[in-house]
């Protein structure tokens, strides 16, 4: 049921069907037996998920061992910042025990406290289950959550804090400390690099994410005409002997399939077209056991297509541009003029609540970005987006198989974040194309997000409900 799953805690409880306990310095960490985990009690290091150095090409094993070896707490998060996968990495450094999530937070991380004990999890109904609180949710976010609209917009923004306040989630660009119980801001690394240097070491994290994985694991890949889809293609091709390519024939999906299928006829790519299917009795009732807030979407159709074809195959990682939307300007590229532009350029739901919500991490966060020099609407993606509607889906897939995305490493995403400073790069998409150039130029002459009518409607209408 709980699939792919973890839950730590500071007091021993029962462990779940499937699930297997370990004792990491004091702490239980209990691990769904699909979970990749590595314990090295010597280097004082506990990874749970997927975790490894693309551009040092290191393993569990060895990544351990290189980040156990650590004097200084800021060689440490230097590099933490290198790491690719879908990851929750447990270490002790000095007398404090740290949780650092991946670059986007998408193998989450939830935590309760209550008097000396404390919780945490991947899953919210399991760390309910495991701490016996009861779920305690504001009628105003009740309100919200149980509207039209909401469900229509597939669940977005509805503030920092989880539904029930007592619960927070660790997100991307932060870190946990236990002794302290709380969530401390990381910096954003400055890198002393000429622009061509930077869009080098961005496509060697792509490249060497491919190498390490076809390596280690059965690939497949969606393929679509987005930006995201051809970048990641194109860092693919050398490894396409290797990956299953795929596109699943969803609702206005039209002008995709036929362009992911005349690119795989031109390359030579295993690919396959894949049709979704009604949901059946089987899927939906271990679907809706795994979730408080379960959300019938229909891309849900894609998790039961890979929980009736791929859910038994051992090794198995579907690759995805997940999270490339951060260094892509998804809120524009222009810098807000104040916090009411802020607000209307987000796109929330025009709530009290929520406006309220957005004034009060507007200036809890402008200073920061003004610091290192980065669009407060890039950052508000990254950490807020990305971090809790960005982890809805791979959290939703796990009853299904593991998916890691290229994308998901901190030293991409801060070197993409300082080029968007340069004009020519300032939308993503440039800077997208101009790495997809620099493996097969050839890619860039096959179109972008053609849209269909529909498309265009939809767009619109999603536009006009949210003024």
């Amino acid at each position: 049921m709980y699939r792919n799953q973890y839950y730590i805690t500071t007091k021993e409880v029962k462990t779940l069907r499937g699930f297997r306990k370990e004792i990491f310095n004091g702490l239980y960490v209990y691990c769904d037996n699909n979970l990749v985990t590595y314990y090295s009690n010597e280097c004082k290091v506990c990874i749970i998920g997927i975790a490894f150095d693309p551009i040092k090409n290191l393993n569990k094993k060895t990544l351990a061992n290189y980040l156990g070896d650590t004097d200084n707490f800021e060689t440490l998060i230097n590099k933490i910042n290198g790491i690719s996968g879908r990851y929750v990495i447990l270490i002790q450094f000095n007398d404090d025990l740290y949780i650092f999530p991946d670059a986007f937070a998408s193998k989450r991380i939830l935590v309760y406290s209550k008097k000396n004990e404390t919780y945490i999890s991947s899953s919210e109904k399991i760390l309910i289950e495991i701490s016996n609180k009861e779920l305690e949710i504001s009628k105003n976010v009740k309100q919200i959550i149980n509207s039209k609209l909401y469900k229509y917009l597939e669940s977005p923004w509805i503030g920092p804090n989880w539904y029930d306040n007592d619960i927070f989630q660790v997100l991307p660009n932060y870190y946990y400390t236990f002794k302290e119980n709380t969530v401390k801001k990381r910096g954003i690394s400055k890198y002393e690099l000429s622009n061509e240097d930077k869009i080098n070491y961005m496509n060697e994290i792509l490249k060497g994410t491919y190498r390490f994985l076809s390596n280690e694991f059965k690939l497949i890949q969606p393929l679509t005409a987005g930006y995201d889809s051809r970048l990641l293609l194109s860092a693919s091709l050398e490894y396409k002997n290797q990956i299953k390519y795929y596109l699943f024939n969803l609702p206005n999906t039209k002008m995709d399939r036929i362009i992911a299928k005349t690119i795989s006829r031109d390359f030579n790519l295993d690919f396959s077209d894949y049709d979704i299917k009604s949901l059946k009795p089987d899927f939906t009732e271990k679907y809706f056991q795994s979730h408080i807030f379960p959300r019938i979407l229909p891309k849900i159709g894609i998790i039961q297509y890979h929980y009736h074809n791929n859910r038994q195959i051992k090794g198995l990682i579907n690759i995805n541009g997940n999270g490339g939307e951060v260094l892509k300007s998804y809120y524009g590229a222009s810098f807000p003029k104040d916090e009411n532009d802020f607000i209307n350029s987000i796109k929330i739901i025009k709530n009290q609540l929520l406006i309220e919500n957005a004034r009060k991490w507007y200036k809890n966060n402008f200073s920061y970005c003004e610091k290192y020099n980065i669009n407060i609407k890039d950052l508000f993606y990254w950490e807020q987006r990305q971090g809790i509607w960005g982890s809805q889906f791979p959290f939703e897939q796990d009853i299904s198989l593991e998916e890691i995305s290229p994308m998901n490493n901190r030293d991409f995403i801060m070197i993409g974040l300082s080029l968007k400073n340069v004009d020519i790069y300032s939308d993503g998409s440039s800077l997208f194309r101009v790495i997809t150039k620099l493996n097969y130029d050839k890619l860039l002459s096959y179109p972008f997000n053609p849209k269909t009518t529909i498309q265009k409607i939809k767009s619109r209408l999603k536009s006009v409900l949210l003024k």
